[in-house]
């Protein structure tokens, strides 16, 4: 498969900005097995930390966020509407447009479901435990450059940001869970017109 950073979405944390990264260790040794490993970052001043076990042909990437560690997710594509939409709820969520620009506080029990414009992309993002979010979308710009991304977001220009962050959780360990669950969710992009069924097969 070929892999376009520019599509992805990121799983990062509010307190952990670095992108210092090391094998979580059992017993003295690395956690490797053939078909997976298991990574971790820590804050640099406090013991938040999370950690992701990643594994050959996993549907989902999942992250471990523990000792109160608050979860953060970006896309570089646009958000379609500037919406999302929460635990299949009929009305959308509006982000905030624009830097420092964020929605109201808003509650989050199970899933969030995110469309991104350009990509055609459809994300679906499920929390072990309720937390609430805010969220923000805008053009890149010299300022986008100012932020503290999280570990594996990369910029490249011309493109937007899609900031999702968490505010607060009802538990100090908690886990998300991300999927990609349409790659041609209206059938605009071209680049996946073959895989979609929108009038005549390819």
């Amino acid at each position: 498969m070929t892999y376009e950073y520019a599509n992805g979405v990121t799983l990062g944390a509010m307190q952990i900005n670095h992108k210092e990264q090391h094998f979580v260790r059992s017993q003295g040794k690395p956690a490797i097995t053939k078909l997976a490993i298991e990574m971790q970052w820590n804050a640099h001043s406090s013991e938040h930390q999370m950690r992701t076990p990643i594994v050959r042909g996993a549907p989902y990437t999942s992250m471990i966020y523990e000792n109160g560690a608050l979860p953060r997710i970006t896309a570089e594509r646009p958000l379609k509407k500037g919406q999302i939409t929460i635990d299949q709820q009929e009305h959308p969520v509006q982000c905030g447009i624009g830097r420092d620009t964020y929605s109201e506080s808003f509650r989050v029990e199970r899933e969030i479901k995110i469309e991104l414009d350009q990509s055609d992309m459809t994300w679906l993002v499920f929390l072990s435990s309720p937390m609430e979010f805010r969220c923000a979308s805008f053009d890149a710009s010299e300022e986008v450059w100012k932020l503290n991304l999280p570990p594996g977001v990369v910029m490249d220009l011309p493109s937007s940001l899609f900031d999702l962050q968490a505010i607060s959780s009802s538990s100090s360990r908690s886990m998300v869970r991300l999927a990609m669950s349409n790659n041609c969710t209206s059938g605009q992009n071209p680049q996946c017109k073959c895989y979609c069924v929108f009038g005549s097969p390819c």
